[in-house]
């Protein structure tokens, strides 16, 4: 008689651990599937939707900031990174991704427009400015004072030197 009433009673205790588990699972679903029809995004792990938009903002300014380095201009994508932090301090955090996402787009289409410049505009930036009346270049210096095979016996002299 033992026997049979601790099988019993095992029998029992395991059905109710298997309710309690099938309940459990089937509230947490209700809540979920409440939870995305409210529209609230679901936390991934620890993470929420704070960390998205704080995530996003500090991967923004630092493209931003590379890209500038690189010499493209990035004055419309700072003023939306800005606008950005404000709707982050106000708790609009999937607002402030959607505009981080915007100066994105922004950035890449103004890093494509300096790279269809390409180094014309790096050259153009990084020349100094032509020289003033009284100012000869190396070059027109050697144009116009030395002989014309200058250069070359220069490097035949110094070659000859060298061996």
């Amino acid at each position: 008689m033992a026997d049979s009433t601790t099988i019993l009673i095992a029998a029992i205790g395991l059905t109710m651990v298997i309710i309690i588990i099938a309940e459990a699972l089937w509230i947490r679903n209700r809540r979920l599937k409440k939870r995305l029809s409210a529209g609230r995004t679901l936390k991934k792990g620890k993470y929420s939707l704070r960390d998205d938009a704080h995530n996003a903002l500090i991967t923004g300014r630092a493209i931003a900031r590379t890209l500038e380095r690189s010499g493209a201009s990035m004055s419309g994508a700072w003023s939306q990174l800005e606008e950005a932090q404000l709707a982050y301090d106000r708790g609009n955090y999937r607002v402030c991704i959607n505009i981080v996402e915007k100066a994105k787009d922004s950035m890449k289409t103004s890093r494509l427009d300096q790279e269809r410049k390409g180094d014309v505009a790096k050259l153009e930036s990084s020349t100094p400015p032509p020289p003033g009346k009284d100012e000869v270049l190396t070059k027109e210096y050697i144009a116009k004072e030395l002989p014309e095979n200058f250069v070359q016996a220069k490097f035949s002299l110094n070659l000859a030197r060298d061996h």
